[in-house]
This record gives C-alpha cells, structure tokens and sequence, in this order.
C-alpha cells in the first residue's frame, strides 16, 4: 500500500472546516482527529523516527487512531527530528479526549466540549506538517 498521510491529512481538514462552517460539528470533530493522525503519522516517517517494514507495511504499533497515538509519541525518536517537532505540538494531547469509535454514537453522546481543543490540536498537527514539509522531510 502507498501512504499518502499527507495529502490525507490536507483532505480530511479541509473536510472539517467545511462541516464545522456548515454546523455539522460532530462530523467535524471526527475528521480532525483523522487529519491529526495522518499529519503525525506523515512527519513520523518524513522524519525518520519511524520506518515502514520490509514489505512497505506501516509499523503494527502505530497502526491505531489518534487517541491512541499520542501515548507512543513521547517515546519516539531519540536522536532524530521527532523530538523538536515533538515539542511544537503541545496540544496533541487533547487527543487523548477523542474516540475513533463516536462515529457510530448519536451526537448527544460524543463529548463535544473538547471540540474547540480538537481544533486547536488539529491545527497544531497541520502547522508541524507545513514545517516539516519545509525543512526537507519527505512526506
């Protein structure tokens, strides 16, 4: 399979600023916890902290959504980019408030007070993939 974590990472936030614009803020919500996965998952591999395996298969490990990734990022990298890029998305953690799963929940049931937090992270992740992109990483 080729990742383009990248560009899925530009489709899925631009999807949500259109929804967001639009009142659909659960809908929203979910794209930009994708956008926030694909944006760390694209600088983790332009960065060399991670590398896909022999077969071009993404690592198992990091094979989960965003509310689980933000517990394996601090671990990550020692020596490499990661770190720095690291430091620039402090927010990222508000992910661990988000939930794949609330796709299949009804909206009164998703907790939509950590929505301005989400964004916030959202666009912290996207930020760190147009500085990544810039200093030469390949995404």
């Amino acid at each position: 399979m080729l990742y383009a974590f990248k560009a899925a990472s530009e489709r899925h936030y631009e999807a949500a600023e259109v929804l967001d614009s639009n009142g659909k803020i659960a809908d929203s919500a979910h794209l930009l916890g994708l956008a926030a996965e694909c944006a760390i998952k694209s600088v983790l591999l332009g960065s060399g902290a991670i590398t896909l395996n022999q077969d071009g298969g993404f690592p198992e490990k990091y094979k989960v959504h965003i509310e689980k990734l933000v517990s394996l990022l601090p671990a990550i990298g020692s020596g490499r980019k990661w770190p720095g890029y690291h430091a620039k998305i402090q927010s990222i953690g508000y992910f661990a408030t988000w939930n794949a799963d609330d796709r299949y929940k009804a909206e009164s049931e998703i907790p939509m007070r950590h929505y301005p937090k989400w964004k916030e992270a959202a666009t912290q992740a996207r930020a760190l993939l147009a500085l990544a992109s810039g200093e030469g990483c390949a995404l």
